[in-house]
């Protein structure tokens, strides 16, 4: 009996100190087309989201196929990047060379204009207040193409991925915890009287 008194104890005190949370992931990914000469800019509105556990989120961005077979992004060329938004901030300029004071995106591949690559990116490291962002349960990334990217009629992909931890589950309130743990000590003080007077 002791024993179990002493492990009850353990476990409320483990639960006042919020020890016991553990978090949940959300991850999705979303899929647009660059397919009209009009439209330069390819949309992604995450919905549904729960709110971050931390102030950061990784965003994976990669090209995909496209009609023709040829995998990659126009964005190889002098004057061709796009610029990302994020939630209505922009979050810088990226190209496959570095072209036009864009950032460099690393370990690309492709030929010729095509680029093929997979760009990773951290909300808080782009100065974004993800925990704001993400308050109304959506969160919107734009990547806008500059005017030079052409070939539309590719139907070239690219994909756009948001993964992050969102808040802790399955926590013992607080109150509920206070109870146990003086539970669990008015216990051990019984038992502490029993063995003392036998």
């Amino acid at each position: 009996m002791n024993s179990y008194i002493k492990t009850l104890a353990a476990g409320a005190l483990f639960a006042l100190c919020g020890q016991g949370a553990s978090a949940a992931i959300v991850d999705q990914e979303l899929l647009d087309v660059f397919d009209d000469a009009n439209e330069r800019t390819l949309s992604y509105n995450f919905t549904g989201l729960a709110p971050a556990q931390g102030n950061v989120a990784l965003l994976t961005i990669r090209s995909g196929g496209s009609a023709t077979g040829l995998d990659g992004l126009d964005i190889a060329d002098a004057g061709d990047y796009f610029d990302l938004i994020l939630d209505g901030t922009p979050a810088g300029g990226y190209s496959c060379d570095g072209n036009s004071g864009t950032t460099q995106i690393p370990n690309t591949t492709g030929s010729n204009a095509d680029c093929v690559f997979t760009l990773l990116l951290d909300t808080l490291a782009l100065g974004i207040d993800f925990n704001a962002a993400v308050a109304d349960g959506e969160f919107l990334v734009e990547i806008e193409l500059s005017s030079s990217v052409d070939f539309p009629e590719d139907k070239d992909e690219v994909f756009v991925r948001l993964f992050y931890s969102d808040g802790p589950v399955g926590v013992i309130p607080l109150p509920a915890a206070g109870w146990l743990l003086i539970g669990a000590l008015g216990g051990l003080v019984a038992a502490g009287r029993r063995k003392q007077r036998s």
